[in-house]
């Protein structure tokens, strides 16, 4: 699974494009601190990863949800050590995005890595304020063993500096993602104010839970770090015209799904599973960024790596979650498991007896 990911997360490396162009040496202000590239990138990789748990047993942190936190809580941590990374900008000043960063001041000592679990813990803080005790426990916990270890050989002046700055710009960020639209979506995952489109080839409650009201039907109003991202270049063609007739392509690719689904190979079965990312696992924005974690441990990055790659496919999988859900609402056709259970099994309502309903649960 890892060596076909390289090629996926490279791809996504791509879609999201960061000015790495350098400031002549001498526009470039004088700085006591050493690079980011010095520090380890255990600080990147161990709050990614209690990130992913966090998604697990927090209430509300449905995929798209869980998306939108991967992608803030990275985008702090970038922006935090941007500063320490030599010819890097902020998103800020290559995106023109709104928000106020405070700005480091180059006559200081910092400790990037000690900047970076900073902002990871205040972003995850705010970003997350359902989770349970165990969680806000365990994030405490993270926190004050990075900074006991990252700290040890700093003076108190420069840990307070350093720290004081990483929540700073995570303040700063988190008080932006307030205005995408999605911020609250957690308390209200299915909202009564949705009227959803009824007639032929649309939407239908599907099992297991056969929710009435879809999931986050406004997501794709959301507002995304690329705008490119949500034009119509971007955006999948309209679905197949809808039909029951054998004949017709539609049919044809749902039997194709069906037939498939009955006659399945191990090694199908084991890569459905693999990528079988329903509720209480780590949804797929989350399965994503753990391969991230693995190969970024793998290649031994250093901290200005990691925090650049994790930006990146945390900005791609917000991303990609907004234009998906877009495009979803503004078709709203059935589900596979509906037509493969009314027209290809046998006509009739659905039912949760059947394999295929365990794959179709973000309905």
């Amino acid at each position: 699974m890892i060596k076909p990911f390289r090629l996926l997360l490279g791809y996504s490396l791509l879609a999201i494009t960061i000015s790495s162009c350098k400031k002549d040496e001498d526009q470039l202000p004088a700085t006591l601190s050493p690079d980011a590239s010095i520090y380890s990138a255990d600080v990147a990789t161990q709050w990614n990863q209690l990130e992913t748990k966090l998604i697990k047993t927090t209430n509300g942190f449905v995929p798209p949800v869980a998306a939108r936190s991967l992608g803030y809580v990275n985008l702090a941590a970038y922006e935090a050590i941007s500063p320490g990374m030599e010819g890097k900008r902020s998103m800020d000043e290559v995106m023109n995005y709104s928000y106020n960063l405070p700005q480091a001041n180059n006559s200081k000592k910092y400790n990037w890595s000690l900047v970076a679990n900073a902002a990871y813990y205040q972003s995850i803080k705010t970003l997350f304020p359902t989770t349970n005790s165990d969680n806000i426990a365990r994030i405490d916990s993270l926190y004050l063993a990075l900074r006991s270890s990252i700290g040890e050989n700093e003076s108190e002046d420069i840990i307070n500096l350093s720290e004081s700055y990483g929540a700073e710009v995570a303040d700063a960020i988190t008080i932006w993602s307030n205005s995408d639209n999605g911020s609250q979506a957690f308390n209200n995952l299915f909202p009564t104010s949705y009227i959803t489109p009824s007639g032929l080839g649309m939407w239908e409650p599907t099992p297991p839970a056969f929710q009435p009201i879809p999931l986050l039907p406004y997501w794709g109003n959301n507002r995304p770090f690329l705008t490119s991202s949500i034009s119509s270049a971007c955006m999948p063609p309209a679905p197949l015209p809808y039909s029951t007739e054998a004949s017709s392509q539609f049919y044809q690719e749902g039997m194709e799904v069906y037939t498939v689904s009955q006659n399945l190979t191990q090694d199908q079965r084991e890569i459905a599973l693999f990528w079988a990312d329903g509720s209480n696992t780590y949804t797929p924005p989350g399965h994503l960024m753990n391969i991230t974690t693995q190969l970024i441990k793998e290649d031994n990055l250093k901290l200005d790596k990691a925090a650049e790659i994790y930006l990146r496919m945390g900005l791609a999988v917000n991303d990609a979650f907004i234009a998906c859900w877009k495009a979803k609402y503004n078709y709203s056709l059935l589900r596979p498991v509906t037509y493969i259970q009314k027209i290809l099994m046998h006509p009739g309502p659905l039912n949760n007896n059947t394999s295929l309903s365990r794959i179709y649960k973000w309905a």
